[in-house]
């Protein structure tokens, strides 16, 4: 079907082209300011630090982007953050300057884009967590006032299809209890969900410990001689289904190429299910061609929920739960575990 309307799309191109004599593929340039701030939340803050990119859209000679000269990164801009029914915040232009992490107030880095300018960003700090609209207002240098709205998701609450008395296992009674682990919430309309299940641990090297983390799939599947890992999407579907033998399958990887089993620590399971708010879902939607996994959208342009520019303002909340993993099933391939 897509090469369908790949083969049509090109065939009316063709057609308009030779139509029109003084075709162009550039258009008449015209000035737009670019906002993007997407704030992150975790599951127990109180509080966010909002960090805010401002450019603006230029012209080249060409067709070449890269033909700029002139940074597009726009400074001097006055930035408030503001809940509709409380307190204002201001944002405060600084250039991106990250310092050295193993010598305090010493050696500072600055980071250079590629005109060989510091990276301008508009941040605040500690800005409580607040479920009401939440206003973002700019006014650049010339006078122009940009403006957009977006509000804090709330949180899900995780139910389970089993809640394991002492730590997850796949030994358990499958036909009783089903062959899946099954993880459920409440969604909200018009909102996009991320989740993962990570497995954390760590293999010990006489007095050394190296960390290490693998995703768990929600099933592995055959694709002829291939067995091939499927993990969670971009959706909006308020289940996942993990299957007991990829959790088994997975456990029992992470020490392919390890000779001494007992020097790999188990430490437990973490569920991180990103919330995003209406706007970032829209946003993702539009980049992506997608609001759930039946539809298409053609022609769709990217979505934008600036006032008086384009960009995006919006937010997502990780909700994390860890979940220790039994002992006895950890142990039963040879690992250990640290509680």
């Amino acid at each position: 079907m897509k090469r369908i309307y790949s083969a049509i799309f090109g065939a009316l191109l063709i057609i308009s082209l030779s139509c029109e004599e003084n075709f162009s593929p550039k258009q008449e340039f015209e000035e737009q300011y670019i906002v993007s701030c997407v704030i992150g939340i975790g599951s127990e803050s109180s509080s966010f630090s909002p960090s805010l990119y401002l450019t603006k859209s230029y012209d080249v000679d060409g067709l070449n982007p890269e033909n700029g000269k002139t940074d597009p990164a726009v400074s001097g801009a006055l930035g408030i953050i503001a809940y509709k029914y409380g307190n204002s915040y201001s944002l405060y232009e600084d250039s991106t300057i990250v310092y050295h992490p193993t010598i305090p107030d010493s050696v500072i880095y600055v980071h250079y884009n590629r005109y060989n300018n510091p990276y301008i960003i508009y941040s605040g700090g500690n800005i409580p967590v607040k479920y009401q609209t939440l206003q973002l207002n700019i006014t650049l240098p010339n006078g122009k006032k940009l403006s957009s709205e977006t509000e804090l998701p709330r949180g899900i609450f995780l139910e389970y299809s089993y809640n394991f008395p002492h730590g997850i296992t796949s030994k358990i009674d499958q036909w009783k209890y089903g062959n899946s682990w099954d993880i459920t919430w409440t969604t909200e309309e018009n909102q996009i969900y991320y989740s993962e299940l990570k497995l954390y641990y760590y293999i010990e090297n006489g007095s050394t410990k190296t960390y290490k983390s693998v995703e768990v799939p929600l099933q592995f599947v055959k694709n002829g001689n291939i067995t091939e890992a499927v993990y969670p999407k971009f959706n909006n579907p308020g289940k996942l289904e993990y299957k007991y033998d990829a959790l088994t399958t997975v456990l029992q990887n992470i020490s392919k190429d390890v000779t001494d089993k007992n020097s790999i620590v188990i430490q437990n399971l973490k569920i991180n299910i990103t919330e995003l708010d209406k706007e970032l879902s829209a946003y993702y939607s539009s980049l992506n061609g997608f609001m759930d996994n039946y539809s298409v959208r053609l022609d769709e342009q990217v979505y934008s929920n600036i006032n008086g520019g384009m960009g995006i303002f919006g937010s997502y909340r990780t909700t994390s739960v860890t979940h220790l993993v039994d002992k006895t099933f950890a142990t039963s391939f040879g690992y250990r575990t640290n509680y």
